[in-house]
């Protein structure tokens, strides 16, 4: 019973933050400015982060899967295949959605919601 809570929590927690970080790369990201003449800006750093932060996930969620097929106390072969799944998943997932969730930027769908601000990378 333990190891199907803590597989739900960790698919969970995987799922979160794939799916945030699509949000954050169609809403947030297109919002944050580059300073003239910087090839990166803030919202770039806080996607390199989200992305660090998925991998950890992955290798966490990887071991647990790992952990709990060998500990016969805790063995949960349906558990064990949700983790796997999950860990396997998630960074494929979000690097192929990544670029699609780039285009499907909030600006790009409503062009009056962020008023007359100039794109992401337009130089004055």
């Amino acid at each position: 019973m333990r190891a199907r809570k803590l597989a739900i929590a960790l698919v969970a927690i995987q799922c979160t933050l794939v799916c945030g970080g699509l949000l954050y790369r169609a809403t947030v990201y297109e919002s944050m400015p580059v300073a003239p003449g910087d090839p990166y800006g803030l919202g770039d750093v806080l996607e390199l982060l989200l992305y660090f932060i998925l991998i950890g996930s992955s290798a966490l969620t990887l071991l647990t899967a790992l952990v709990l097929s060998v500990v016969p106390s805790l063995r949960n072969w349906r558990a064990v295949a949700a983790l796997i799944g999950a860990g396997l998943l998630a960074l494929p997932v979000y690097f192929l959605l990544h670029s699609y969730a780039a285009r499907l930027s909030v600006r790009s769908v409503f062009p009056t919601l962020g008023g007359a601000s100039a794109p992401r990378g337009a130089r004055r």
